[in-house]
């Protein structure tokens, strides 16, 4: 019996890591604000906006890290327990992890 060989898929992380600059920041701005209102538990498709604080829109310390983990595992990445804390806003956490996919 002859098994079919199926390429390797690539991960999110990977298929962000080989975007452009200006392409990939957007897309990880997307990804986390989506991540952030799934894990606010907010209706719909709608993520929310670059600028807002997630402190500011009630995350705790428990949804802190189930997002962390969430971005940590969508994009294959070793995150710090701290993130959310250390960047508190959508844009500038995806700025973080545009840095991380970079090393």
């Amino acid at each position: 019996m002859e098994t079919e060989e199926h390429p390797p898929q690539e991960t999110p992380g990977q298929e962000i890591a080989a975007l452009s600059g200006s392409e990939r920041l957007a897309a990880l701005i997307r990804i986390v604000a989506e991540a952030a209102a799934d894990t606010l538990g907010h209706e719909g498709p709608e993520p929310l906006d670059g600028d807002a604080e997630l402190l500011d829109l009630g995350i705790t310390s428990l949804m802190a890290v189930e997002l962390r983990t969430r971005l940590g595992e969508a994009l294959a990445l070793d995150l710090p327990p701290t993130l959310v804390y250390d960047h508190p806003r959508i844009e500038d956490m995806a700025r973080f992890l545009d840095e991380e996919l970079n090393r």
